[in-house]
């Protein structure tokens, strides 16, 4: 079935227009498909980028998620990094350091 709405242009659609978390969660499983069949590689790097973009803007809109997607998007940013890190994702270390901070503010550790 996902490979019928396979995509990374879809998943991040889904995330990032939708308030239900069961469809954010099916847009992160989109993302995280393309990852592990390798079609990340085929992704543009402008289309790469802008998912990084995309996710970390999501992010900064903690307050309106749920914790599983929060900690779902993380995941996700972890497994690009495995990827792109450091050579395509220099910022990364940055980004997560910043992520450690906002979550021992709200203590959500």
């Amino acid at each position: 079935m996902l490979q019928q709405y396979a995509g990374v242009s879809n998943g991040i659609y889904l995330l990032t227009n939708s308030n239900s978390q069961y469809v954010q969660w099916f847009g992160l499983l989109l993302i995280e498909n393309a990852l592990h069949y390798k079609t990340w590689s085929q992704t543009t790097l402008q289309q790469r980028v802008s998912t990084r973009q995309a996710l970390l803007h999501t992010l900064e809109k903690w307050k309106q998620l749920s914790p599983l997607i929060w900690k779902k998007v993380i995941q996700v940013l972890c497994k690009i990094a495995k990827f792109e890190y450091p050579n395509e994702y220099p910022d990364f270390m940055n980004q997560v350091f910043t992520i450690c901070k906002v979550c021992k503010k709200l203590d959500l550790s």
